[in-house]
């Protein structure tokens, strides 16, 4: 169980010098990290296409992008949580 605290631990760590780099040097792309409540860049996309008035096309592209942003965020929540279980198995078979 220290074990991954110890793991939890340091990769809160590494995020938090992440943010921290990320906003006090802007164009070191760390500021990828840090969180910004802004609209995704696929929906950027559709709202230009929808105000183009038929003119630019691919709003499927622009919202399969989107689908697919949030099928690969969900898909990394579930790898991060399989690696602590997995993490928590070996610590505990191994105590």
């Amino acid at each position: 169980m220290l074990y991954i605290l110890g793991t939890l631990a340091v990769l809160a760590f590494m995020i938090g010098v992440l943010v921290l780099v990320g906003h006090f040097y802007p164009g070191s792309s760390a500021d990828l990290v840090d969180w910004k409540p802004t609209r995704s860049p696929e929906v950027e996309a559709q709202n230009e296409i929808d105000a183009s008035g038929g003119v630019q096309g691919g709003r499927g592209m622009a919202t399969a992008g989107f689908v697919l942003g949030i099928i690969a965020l969900v898909a990394w929540v579930l790898i991060v949580i399989l690696y602590v279980v997995v993490l928590g198995v070996a610590a505990s078979s191994n105590a």
